[in-house]
């Protein structure tokens, strides 16, 4: 018995029991070769407290760690069962917008117990319009963990060339500036038209 106590501590401290999220460790990330800027997000239709327009640019198709920018701790909104994302982004090197909507388990998010139970929620966003739902653990080498891959829908009235105006949202300039690798020929979801 005595073995078990130590063990039941360890399981509720690290989240093994699927509590109720109470906050939400939000984080973005991007292929290689598609920049993007997120322009609206709801989860569980309330518009989180974060910096939008969001300029978005990382390796989550190459590098272990996925985000691509820091992250946001916020309160968890609404019901703590699913979280339904929806997302609006703009592919930078194309102009072309899109949208997707996903719904998962909060059972299934990786969870953490400190002063709050908290759930990771990682957007990364692809090329033509792929958007993934991931729950990757804070570790040095997190393994990924995808709950949602989603080929988004073409919003053509959406599109824009945020690179008219390259010093009108933070970050803009300087993703605008770096080199980046061809999209790859093969890809999860279809280039638009073809």
């Amino acid at each position: 018995m005595m073995r078990v106590l130590p063990m039941f501590a360890v399981l509720a401290l690290t989240g093994c029991f699927g509590s109720a999220p109470e906050r939400m460790n939000l984080s973005f990330g991007t292929y290689s070769a598609t920049p993007a800027v997120i322009t609206a997000l709801t989860i569980n239709g309330v518009t989180p407290s974060v910096l939008l327009p969001s300029v978005q640019a990382g390796r989550a198709d190459a590098v272990p760690i996925r985000n691509s920018s820091g992250t946001y701790l916020l309160a968890w909104p609404g019901d703590t069962d699913t979280a339904v994302i929806e997302a609006t982004w703009v592919e930078l090197l194309s102009d072309r917008a899109y949208t997707a909507g996903a719904e998962v388990n909060t059972a299934d998010l990786h969870q953490t117990k400190t002063a709050f139970q908290t759930a990771y929620v990682l957007l990364i966003f692809g090329p033509h319009g792929l958007m993934i739902v991931g729950s990757d653990a804070p570790q040095a080498t997190p393994e990924p963990h995808d709950l949602a891959r989603i080929c988004g829908v073409r919003r053509p009235a959406l599109d824009y060339d945020f690179a008219a105006k390259p010093r009108a949202h933070p970050r803009l300039s300087e993703t605008l500036a770096e080199t980046y690798p061809p999209v790859s020929g093969t890809t999860e979801c279809p280039e638009p038209g073809k």
